[in-house]
């Protein structure tokens, strides 16, 4: 379990020596810090062990040997590239659950963008290869497996962001990226070739994360954040989450005629309270708002 840190570790203003990684408190998530920080400690058993901890303690389940493997993996690149690339102030959440429980992102960047906003990367970690992309939304992958496509995947982590928003909270400049550390440049096209409308989103290969440093920061979608302070990342953990007008109105129009749901905008999520009406739209925003 995650120690109970004094004042100087409320949640927001990150690691101190010899402590370990604070989970923040308004967020359900194995590890929370400054990217340095989390780069200097991950590679540390007793870092790994304290994250498989917290992801029962926070209600994920128990993990397994595969996703306890793939931490080891797929945390170590992502985390040494953004300090390669000058980016060890952002704040990083690893295993970021989405309020309700609905979905959990590999990695969730935090910074400071122009213009007052919070820049959020949502990083989506893989650590396969070669794959065959069957359409827009599935690839088969080569030991067998059909999966959702990767940036399909990220484009409705990123979806979940714009669209429950409220209008109270702090603005959101929202990006995301695909990261196959394991994969070459060939591997990567293949996917990012059969992304469909969702384009935008960069797919990464091993060989990226070699790029000269001042072009790094653009790869990753970070180019123009700086650290975030405390209360900026504060203000993000306190969000209310609500579904958007735009949102409820398409829901509305999807679910027509089905008496069996009603969703109002009142659903909101945040500070540990949730809704039915969230649970439906829940489920529903992950396979459906990618645009």
């Amino acid at each position: 379990m995650f120690e109970q840190a004094g004042p100087a570790h409320d949640g927001v203003t990150g690691l101190g020596p010899g402590t370990a990684p604070w989970p923040a408190g308004r967020v359900a998530c194995v590890a929370s810090g400054r990217a340095g920080e989390l780069a200097a400690r991950v590679e540390d058993p007793s870092f790994v062990a304290r994250c498989a901890a917290r992801y029962a303690a926070v209600g994920f389940g128990v993990p397994g040997e595969a996703e306890v493997r793939s931490w080891r993996n797929s945390w170590p690149p992502v985390l040494r590239a953004l300090v390669r690339a000058g980016l060890s102030d952002v704040w990083v959440y690893l295993e970021y659950g989405t309020p309700g429980g609905g979905r959990r992102l590999d990695a969730l960047v935090v910074g400071a963008a122009p213009g007052g906003a919070l820049g959020l990367v949502v990083v989506e970690l893989k650590q396969w290869q070669a794959c065959r992309v069957l359409d827009t939304e599935r690839v088969l992958r080569a030991d067998g497996v059909v999966t959702t496509h990767p940036v399909f995947q990220v484009a409705a982590y990123r979806g979940f962001f714009e669209h429950w928003r409220p209008e109270s909270a702090p603005e959101l400049d929202v990006r995301a990226v695909v990261l196959l550390h394991n994969a070459t440049v060939e591997e990567a096209a293949v996917l990012r070739a059969g992304a469909g409308a969702v384009a935008d989103i960069p797919v990464l290969s091993g060989a990226d994360l070699a790029a000269p440093a001042k072009d790094l920061a653009g790869l990753l979608r970070c180019q123009d954040l700086s650290a975030p302070d405390p209360t900026d990342v504060r203000a993000f953990e306190e969000i209310r989450w609500e579904p958007s007008a735009r949102l409820l109105d398409h829901v509305g129009t999807v679910l027509e005629g089905h008496s069996a749901f009603a969703l109002t905008s009142s659903c909101t999520v945040g500070g540990g309270t949730s809704s039915p009406g969230w649970s439906i739209m829940a489920g529903w925003w992950g396979t459906r708002l990618v645009q």
